[in-house]
């Protein structure tokens, strides 16, 4: 049933009349001598009446509100909860749990003269929050079972409070009867009223059965006809009798409804409208009120003039002359009572102004009125609302002293000193706090003076002793304020009040820190107050007790073990969810909310912090939990995935950064621009903004957008710099402003700004050893390493000692002499011509006695790689150097001992070296370091360290190979025939690496490799290896396992640069296993990238494939650019080769002009090739395919006077053939015979002494043919050129004979 708010309004307003907060003409109002605080009470309840009225229920509700803060010891407090309810039922916005919690208060006192309205509106607002269920669940039908559940619990104390009204306005029928026979009494019909919403609840729970009960004896007695409810009463009793299939008795009832006129009835609704409410009157506005009483006085006191103009009319009525005659003299007391409430309605109404001007005439107005001394204190009132305090304070000045309104005159005194003082201004805002306590000290010594005739003075005692103690706690005056509500409590003055005093108590002892008295007194207020209002207040503080308490211990040692640091945040957490869980709509629950996840932040549970605070809402974020962002965002950068290896984590890491940038922006910007009024944790902010905004642009490859993070990131420091200056973040932000510089590629600008830490403050700051750090490093990548040694040195003599005996930074000291041994180890090679020894050694002792300083560092693994490194790069370039010195044939005797001396030194300390690379790796592999990159490192230089003296270990196999070969060919040279002329030529024979055994040193360094692969397969390093483990294979001719190593480096996705290296290594095996079109696809793919340094050799031999594919316009498109395109024709070592090629291609073609021309611009552009030979060879091949043969000889002696090499061998027999061609037999046959006696190459000495012996018998010259072709049998046996010469030989006469 739906009570209409006119009805709740006349209701309302008449039942205020008849307690007289309503200002009649009663002789009751006349007959007051002074106005009394609950009269300035009812003035305050009369303006939330007023609006309540009008329907302005905001209003009326704060009005309420302000009462109840400002008066709630009068009287008609529990009127002022009735009203407050009242407006929460009627606003637009129903509020029924607010409602409920007035009502609760009200339908208790079993004295409240309104009590079973009281239980009625009680009863309406449990429905109402049933209502609110149902309607949940017709929003979100997937969870109407839980709302409808939740709605019957509401709806069953609903019904109960029902059954209770209908009882109490039973009750007062019999009291107050009506006034007619024929009528029927208000009360009466409320118990119908309340039995008629009791059983649609009763219905709506179907609970038919009990409805029905209810029903029946009503109906059948048939006493409430007169009643305006009795159709409701039939049609719910029709209703349930339906429901019950009782259909006589439903019919019987319902058929006395027709014809159904009643709108809320209809066919099913008929018995909603039964249960509307119905007022007996209509409240007018107060103000109206007010305002008809005086206009009214103002009639009858002209009407009184006339009629007194007619003295003869009095001459029987003296007394009715006398009446009139005063009344024209003097007004009645109702009316300036009327003016005077008035006011107070326009007071309360916050109409100040107005009722200032009401209250500054009144006493001319209405000088005989007792309540001028009041209306001069409402005066002061107003004058201290409208901020008019010193006007104020001299108009309540005189009233000090007054007998009644002293104490208050005190009390508004002592609001103005406080409202008056401005915060902003320490020194006077301290001084008016203490004046303001000494008037409130006054006021409660007054009324508690006029209690013995004054009992009122009890509740205004009681008021001011808690001003008192809220402005000792303004004060921080919290012990004194803690006992004078400890006095409230214990006097009992105000009983209605005693649970704001204990819960205050509470408050001030928490902010006293006397946490221990503050628990304790908040057991007594649960014990007490269980269901108060007050209560999750109370529980709130207990839990900041806690809270407080952990944050207080070692405050500046955020790392601090101290075990009661968990235990009070833990218990901080158990208290702020008992807060949560008993009222989740209380003011303080976001803060709450938020002061536990704190908690576990504290505590280090940062997911959960994270989940907690990403719960409360952004609208919540201020004031106290204005911090909620920050702590926000770092529980994001916490919690942040720092797994980046693949584009999916690093996109997680992205949407973190930019969540706790949003989070961090939000809560800077919050803090305005004025850092003395800022939140402690700006500088914070900050720092960790600008952080976001670096991992951000580390990132992002686009550089206009990396640029705009790294921008943001700096202004984010700056700003630190510029506003905080003074704060622990202010170095670090300069530090990572340094890094930001960095990052934009202004290194010498990062390097300035480091600078900053050699002089104070920034010298004494923590994070200084870190700047000479990344000083040291920036120097080093600028290639000033004395610079970065002097600087890494100052950071160690400044700072090690400190670092060491502070174990938060005691990590830093093993860094510094690691950047330090760097740095020396960089001036070893400062001079690259002369590699500095001492300084080497230095570098070397550096980092062997870090390995003993710090053996548990994690820079112990890496100074003792780098220890080895010091001794390799010592003694690799000995090696180097020794070897260069014997492989000159002009050398010494005295430099060939002194390079075999120092040669063998070398190998024996990089043997060493070796093997203590390899013991290292084996002790980082206990320390479970195993596949770090220091582990891989460590590997990978044995390795090298192993192929250097490898190389020596195969020089010596190849030389001993050289020698017996040299002494076998000089045995032979001995027993040439004597007939034969020419000088046999010893050519030095060359071994390929293949036909050499596989070295000890060799081994080990593919076993360092394969170790290495092992440890971590994926890595770069050991991509690497895969790489030069390969070439060592493909030296070897082990092509197949050095294609395998090489696929599947390529499947580890290596870095482009390394990639293409394995391509051209991968192309050199197919090539070896004569797979050209498989090494050309690896080729070609290197040749694609226009930019990489190795493309023009990619594109050299993808030709060199398609030669051998036989594809010569495709090899001779791929080699023409290094003839006729800038960036290509001048490569050192590449583009003579690649003409040379060019030129073979095209006489492969049969393009012989081409060819001759490609091989003479070889000749004229690359005149000291080692290739111009060759070319020169192509040149005299392409005249004679030409048939130029006089050309082609000239060309082919060139060579020949030129080299003594192949290609003179060959040139040699060219020219043979060219004479031969021309028929010159004779100069044929001796060109020929030149080949085998000058020349060590058997492919061309065979072949040439084949082809003399033919001429020689063509010259008739049998013998000599047979000579040849019988040296050709001997020198060359189980060859074809020996099967050939035995097969001509056969046939010459001179053999037969």
């Amino acid at each position: 049933m739906i009570v209409r708010a006119d009805a709740l309004s006349r209701r309302f307003l008449r039942f205020c009349a008849t307690l007289g907060l309503v200002t009649l003409f009663s002789s009751s109002v006349w007959a007051q001598p002074a106005l009394k605080p609950e009269e300035m009470a009812v003035q305050v309840l009369n303006a939330a009446n007023k609006a309540f009225n009008e329907k302005q229920f905001g209003p009326a509700a704060e009005r309420y509100r302000e009462y109840l803060k400002t008066f709630g010891n009068q009287k008609d407090a529990n009127l002022a909860r009735y009203g407050l309810a009242l407006t929460l039922l009627e606003s637009p916005q129903k509020d029924y749990k607010g409602a409920v919690e007035q009502l609760n208060h009200v339908a208790g006192v079993q004295d409240f003269a309104e009590r079973p309205f009281a239980l009625y509106y009680l009863a309406l607002a449990h429905r109402g929050l049933g209502h609110e269920a149902l309607a949940m669940g017709v929003a979100k039908p997937q969870e109407a079972p839980q709302h409808r559940a939740t709605a019957v619990t509401h709806f069953t104390p609903a019904i109960q409070r029902f059954s209770e009204a209908s009882a109490a306005f039973v009750a007062r029928t019999k009291a107050n009867p009506a006034p007619a026979a024929e009528q029927i009494a208000s009360d009466t019909e409320w118990s119908v009223r309340s039995l008629c919403d009791q059983c649609e609840l009763l219905i709506r729970i179907e609970k038919f059965k009990e409805a029905s009960d209810l029903l029946n004896p009503v109906v059948a007695a048939n006493t409430h006809q007169k009643s305006k409810n009795f159709p409701t009463l039939l049609y719910l009793h029709g209703h349930t009798s339906f429901l019950l299939k009782d259909y006589v008795a439903a019919g019987r009832s319902i058929s006395q409804l027709a014809p159904f006129a009643d709108p809320v009835f209809g066919v099913h609704a008929q018995y909603l409208l039964a249960r509307v409410h119905h007022v007996a009157d209509e409240r007018d506005e107060a103000v109206n009120l007010y305002d008809a009483v005086i206009k009214g006085y103002d009639k009858q006191k002209q009407l009184a003039q006339q009629a007194l103009q007619n003295q003869a009319a009095f001459q029987n009525q003296p007394e009715e002359k006398a009446r009139l005659e005063s009344l024209v003299k003097t007004p009645p007391d109702y009316v300036s009572r009327a003016s005077f409430h008035w006011g107070v309605l326009l007071f309360e109404q916050k109409k100040t102004a107005e009722a200032q001007a009401r209250f500054a005439t009144f006493a001319q107005q209405y000088p005989q009125s007792p309540l001028v001394p009041e209306a001069q204190l409402r005066t002061g009132m107003c004058q201290v609302e409208l901020r008019q305090f010193p006007q104020g304070i001299q108009t309540l000045q005189p009233l000090i002293a007054h007998p009644q309104l002293g104490d208050r005159a005190l009390l508004w005194t002592g609001r103005a000193q406080v409202w008056g003082a401005d915060p902003a201004q320490p020194q006077p805002y301290a001084q008016a706090l203490t004046a303001a306590i000494t008037s409130f000290t006054q006021a409660s010594d007054k009324a508690n003076q006029q209690i013995a005739q004054d009992p009122d003075a009890k509740l205004r005692r009681a008021e001011m002793l808690l001003e008192l103690g809220d402005c000792q706690q303004l004060a921080k005056q919290y012990p004194q304020a803690a006992a004078t509500y400890e006095t409230a409590f214990k006097e009992n003055h105000s009983p209605d009040r005693n649970e704001q005093f204990l819960q205050r108590r509470v408050t001030a002892l928490h902010f006293a820190q006397q946490f221990d008295q503050s628990d304790q007194a908040s057991t007594q207020f649960q014990q007490t107050f269980p269901k108060s209002t007050l209560l999750p207040e109370v529980l709130f503080r207990t839990a900041e007790n806690a809270y407080v308490r952990g944050s207080l211990i070692e405050p500046t040692n955020p790392a601090s073990k101290n075990p009661d640091i968990p235990k009070w945040f833990g218990e901080a957490v158990k208290r702020y969810q008992v807060v949560i869980d008993k009222a989740p709509e209380f003011t303080f629950a976001s803060l709450a909310r938020g002061r536990q996840a704190l908690a576990h932040y504290r505590l280090g549970d940062y997911p959960t912090a994270l989940k907690l605070l990403s719960a409360i809402p952004a609208a919540d974020c201020s004031g106290e939990l204005g911090v909620v962002p920050y702590y926000l965002a770092d529980c994001l950068l916490r919690n942040m995935p720092t797994d980046t290896t693949d584009a999916l984590a690093a996109g997680r890491q992205i949407e973190v950064l930019t969540a706790a940038i949003k989070g961090l922006e939000s809560f800077v910007s919050a803090q305005g621009n004025e850092p003395q009024k800022a939140a402690p944790q700006t500088p914070d902010a900050l720092l960790k903004l600008g952080y976001c905004y670096q991992r951000i642009a580390a990132q992002i490859a686009e550089p206009q957008e990396r640029t705009q993070r790294l921008n943001a990131a700096r202004q984010a420091f700056d700003r630190i710099g510029q506003q905080y200056a003074t704060s622990p973040q202010a170095p670090v932000a300069t530090l990572e402003r340094a890094n930001c510089m960095v990052a934009a590629n202004d290194v010498n600008g990062a390097i300035n700004e480091l600078n900053k830490f050699k002089a104070d403050p920034f010298k004494q700051a923590p994070v200084a050893p870190l700047a000479y750090l990344r000083m040291g490093a920036l120097l080093r990548s600028q290639n000033k390493a004395t610079e970065a040694a002097a600087a890494l040195q100052e950071g160690r003599t400044n700072y090690e000692n400190a670092l060491m005996n502070d174990p938060t930074r005691a990590a830093w000291a093993p860094l510094l002499q690691y950047h330090h041994g760097l740095a020396i180890k960089d001036l070893a090679r400062k001079d690259l011509a002369k590699l500095d020894v001492a300084k080497l050694n230095e570098a070397r002792t550096l980092f062997d006695n870090l390995k003993q300083r710090f053996p548990n560092s994690p820079q112990a693994a890496d100074a003792g790689w780098r220890s080895g490194q010091c001794r390799r790069e010592e003694h690799t370039p000995r090696l180097i150097a020794a070897r260069a010195v014997l492989l000159r044939t002009d050398a010494k005797p005295e430099e060939i001992a002194a390079a075999t001396t120092q040669l063998a030194d070398a190998v024996k300390q990089l043997t060493e070296t070796a093997q203590y690379f390899v013991a290292q790796a084996g002790l980082a592999a206990q320390l479970k370091l195993a596949g770090t990159e220091v582990h891989q490192q460590l590997l990978y230089d044995a390795a090298w360290c192993y192929q250097w003296v490898a190389d020596i270990e195969i020089d010596a196999a190849r030389k001993k190979m050289v020698d017996e070969a040299m002494k076998k060919a000089a045995e032979e040279a001995a027993k040439q025939p004597a007939g034969l002329k020419g000088v046999v030529n010893m050519r030095i024979p060359e071994f390929a690496a293949a036909v050499i055994p596989v070295q000890p040193s060799e081994k080990l360094a593919r076993d360092q490799y394969a170790a290495l692969i092992a440890a971590r397969p994926e890595s770069p390093l050991s991509i690497n290896a895969r790489l030069e483990l390969a070439e060592m294979q493909s030296r070897r001719d082990e092509v197949d396992p050095a294609i395998a190593l090489l696929n599947d480096a390529l499947t580890q996705e290596p870095a482009a640069d390394v990639e293409e290296r394995l391509r051209m290594r991968l192309g050199v095996c197919l090539v070896a296993k004569k797979d050209f079109a498989a090494a050309f696809a690896q080729y070609s793919a290197v040749a694609a990238n226009a930019t990489s340094p190795i493309a023009p050799d990619a594109r050299f031999r993808a030709g060199e494939c398609q030669i051998q594919l036989k594809a010569y316009p495709k090899a001779i498109e791929l080699l023409i650019p290094f003839r006729d395109q800038g960036p290509l024709q001048n490569i050192a070592g590449l583009s003579d080769r690649a003409m040379l090629r060019l030129g073979h291609a095209y006489a492969l073609a049969s393009q012989w002009d081409q060819s001759r021309q490609a091989h003479e611009t070889l000749i004229n552009r690359f005149g000291q090739s080692p290739w111009k030979q060759e070319a020169r060879y192509g040149v005299a091949w392409a005249w004679q395919n030409l048939k130029q043969f006089d050309n082609a000889a000239n060309a082919y002696q060139q060579v020949i006077n030129e080299t003594a090499t192949e290609v003179a061998a060959k040139s040699q027999y060219q020219l043979a053939m060219c004479r031969l061609e021309q028929k010159r037999l004779p100069e044929a046959a001796n060109a020929l015979l030149v080949v085998p006696f000058t020349y060590d190459y058997p492919e061309w000495s065979a072949v040439a002494l084949l082809e003399a012996s033919r001429i020689f018998q063509e010259m008739q010259q049998p013998r000599q043919a047979v000579r040849l072709l019988e040296k050709v049998i001997k020198d060359y046996p189980n060859t074809d050129w020996s099967k050939a010469a035995q097969e001509r030989l056969a046939g010459l006469p001179v053999a037969a004979n």
